[in-house]
């Protein structure tokens, strides 16, 4: 959801009853509390960072009407100034989380619906189960959840899994992790729990091209993983580079043939309109992409969303045009120099 998404619907609480507390959390908040809350003032409170203990902190304390100084990690209104609380630490151990609450959501499976290119059974569930992200790359936003990766254990995965199976006969899970395989010892344990405690669950996931070898994933499909989304973003080496993706396209085509030997699908994830881009790297990552043979690509914009070193750095390589109505991969709003909007909806419809 968009911030500004968010603030209508705060706004529209707030025209039927402006005595309703409004609350919203997420990434964009976290890196930019102060413009959000000073430019939607239909919103309250806003959670800064991680949100599971500071939100039912929260709650209490405007359940006992405490002075809200003392819940860490929020920015909040206060006669007529802003003020920011002292930050909430990470979750050390994200196991001490209980299981989501699936059962507060009415008719779940009826409105959810998950990407279709990654659907292999239904009913399907998606979950996140690490946070964080090893690599750097310039458009991630991966300090929202600081520079150290967490991840629930492999126990805690079957559980959720058993559960989901057991209380929504769902038949396939797609996890969002940015890096599901980079847990390489909590990764194999998953798998051979899998496969012992026959579940029946296929399963899909997100990879970087450096993490995968011949026994992962001959043991990932063995436990019903069954497609590998892998973050490609150009097929030019020089545009690999300068985003920091940390690989090179030989070491993508190696995991992709790898991935394909295993017997799994191939699907990666392009992004047009990087900074330094040219129609010629452009071209590049067309031809690379006619090369690799993938399975199923995706083809989307740069966006230079808050947090992002892309945020901090980009008008010195193009033109941002920051419109948070239209912060979305599909809307090219990042334009490189020497590149027009029209240069980037052709040639991504091209590719």
């Amino acid at each position: 959801m968009l911030i500004s998404t968010a603030a209508r619907i705060a706004k529209g609480i707030k025209a039927k009853n402006k005595d309703i507390v409004t609350i919203v959390g997420g990434p964009h908040i976290t890196v930019l509390p102060e413009q959000v809350m000073s430019s939607y003032p239909d919103i309250d409170i806003g959670v800064i960072g991680e949100g599971e203990i500071t939100i039912a902190e929260l709650l209490e304390s405007i359940k006992r009407n405490t002075s809200l100084d003392a819940v860490k990690g929020i920015v909040f209104r206060s006669n007529g100034n802003l003020k920011i609380t002292e930050p909430r630490p990470f979750i050390k151990d994200l196991d001490a989380l209980p299981l989501p609450a699936w059962d507060m959501l009415p008719d779940l499976l009826k409105h959810y619906q998950q990407s279709a290119s990654r659907i292999d059974r239904l009913p399907c569930m998606s979950v996140a189960t690490s946070r964080g992200c090893p690599f750097k790359c310039i458009f991630c936003a991966r300090n929202v959840f600081g520079n150290v990766t967490r991840a629930h254990s492999a126990d805690y995965l079957i559980r959720m899994a058993g559960h989901l199976k057991k209380e929504y006969n769902i038949k396939s899970i797609t996890f969002e992790d940015e890096n599901f395989v980079c847990f390489r010892k909590r990764l194999t344990e998953f798998c051979q729990r899998l496969i012992k405690e026959d579940l029946d669950i296929t399963w899909d996931c997100c990879s970087h091209v450096s993490g995968v070898n011949p026994e992962i994933l001959d043991l990932m499909k063995k436990a019903g993983c069954w497609q590998i989304n892998y973050g490609i973003e150009s097929g030019s080496q020089r545009i690999l580079d300068f985003i920091k993706k940390g690989t090179n396209l030989r070491t993508i085509e190696r995991a992709l043939k790898m991935t394909r030997q295993a017997g799994m699908i191939t699907k990666g994830y392009f992004i047009m309109g990087h900074p330094t881009e040219t129609l010629e790297s452009i071209q590049e990552t067309i031809d690379f992409i006619k090369k690799i043979d993938l399975d199923i690509f995706q083809m989307s914009f740069m966006v230079p969303f808050p947090g992002t070193e892309l945020y901090d750095i980009g008008s010195q390589y193009g033109e941002c045009r920051i419109d948070w109505d239209k912060m979305n991969i599909w809307t090219p709003l990042y334009i490189p120099n020497g590149l027009t909007e029209e240069d980037l909806k052709r040639e991504s419809k091209r590719a």
